[in-house]
């Protein structure tokens, strides 16, 4: 009896001093986490924190970040935020104000949400997030519960666990690469000596479009925008070189079998299908062994097909990388030449590429 009379002092003595909604205090943040979703104060118990506790973060300049208190000591609480408004002044050592807010209904429905960003960060333990905790911080266990009223929350743990890009639903892809270097050929006997100049350059961009709703079964698949241009040049030991310029736009699609394209810190495989079409033109310039002559060139149109797949990459800032595997075909189809004869260029063959990403 004795016992349950002390732990109900407790709990009122402890209730009692917790802070009301719109109650406000002067804060500084004692260290973050990379990502900034997890962040440790200099308020604790003592100033009337207590774990499920809401509260908005601001400046002078406004609100700055939306958080929730998810571990708590006597002069210290880990804060998971879970809307992000300005993240430059989320940093160790600043100095801002909180004020108690009610609580952010969560519901997996997107479509009911406060914001589409209102999404709870993963509640763990933080020293897994690289924020070491303060003395006395271990008095409180993570797993610990701890109510207000009518501040407390429930959280569907799946939901506290997803970390995302699905309210990013756009994606630039950019791959660049570039070579350029001097020959120079001549024959034993000194009667013909020649120089050039040989590049290679391809710029590719792209924008996909991915599903909002990941709950429908085509959400698995994405629609691209597609945009390249190549420039090639060569000579031959003889002194012939042709120079190649193309340009090529289009679509296609992505889909990801295994891994929602959304996931952040997870390889996500994919499979592509992708139609090209576009303009070429080809300049010919004769050397030793053709015969003195004027350069030739001719221009034509490009039809081309993609078939492949690769693995991609996200942080949780959007940014990323993937890894392309796919097999390109291309037919180049021109206009009459000097003799007026029409050819025809196809190539085809596997294809490596490294690109870089932002979702946004």
């Amino acid at each position: 009896m004795f016992k349950i009379l002390v732990l109900f002092t407790v709990f009122i003595t402890f209730n009692a001093f917790s802070l009301e909604i719109d109650e406000r205090l002067t804060l500084r943040i004692v260290k973050v986490s990379e990502s900034r979703k997890t962040m440790l104060i200099n308020r604790g118990i003592e100033d009337g924190l207590i774990k499920g506790d809401h509260a908005k973060f601001f400046l002078t300049i406004g609100v700055v970040a939306r958080a929730v208190v998810v571990k708590v000591s006597p002069t210290r609480s880990v804060w998971s935020v879970y809307r992000l408004v300005n993240a430059d002044f989320i940093k160790n050592d600043q100095v801002m104000k909180l004020k108690v807010t009610a609580p952010v209904k969560i519901t997996k429905d997107d479509s009911k949400m406060l914001v589409n960003d209102d999404t709870i960060s993963r509640m763990d333990d933080p020293r897994n997030l690289g924020i070491p905790l303060a003395e006395g911080a271990d008095d409180l266990g993570i797993n610990n519960s701890g109510k207000n009223g009518n501040r407390s929350m429930q959280i569907n743990d799946g939901l506290m666990m997803n970390r995302s890009l699905k309210n990013k639903n756009k994606e630039l892809s950019v791959s660049f690469h570039y070579s350029g270097q001097t020959s120079q050929t001549s024959s034993s006997d000194g009667s013909a000596e020649y120089k050039a100049n040989e590049t290679n350059m391809v710029l590719s961009t792209g924008i996909e479009i991915f599903m909002k709703n990941e709950k429908n079964w085509y959400s698995r698949f994405s629609f691209l925008g597609l945009f390249s241009i190549s420039r090639f040049s060569a000579m031959s030991h003889k002194g012939d070189s042709v120079e190649e310029s193309t340009s090529e736009f289009g679509g296609g699609i992505n889909w990801y079998p295994l891994t929602r394209p959304s996931k952040v810190h997870k390889i996500i495989p994919y499979g592509t299908f992708q139609f090209l079409m576009g303009s070429t033109e080809t300049t010919f310039s004769p050397g030793s062994q053709s015969g003195a002559g004027d350069p030739e060139s001719l221009n034509g149109g490009t039809v081309g097909f993609i078939m492949g797949g690769g693995l991609k990459y996200y942080t949780l800032n959007g940014y990323g990388a993937k890894f392309n595997f796919d097999y390109y075909t291309r037919g180049d189809s021109f206009a009459s030449d000097a003799q007026s004869i029409k050819w025809v260029k196809t190539k085809s063959g596997p294809r490596f590429n490294l690109g870089f990403l932002y979702r946004f």
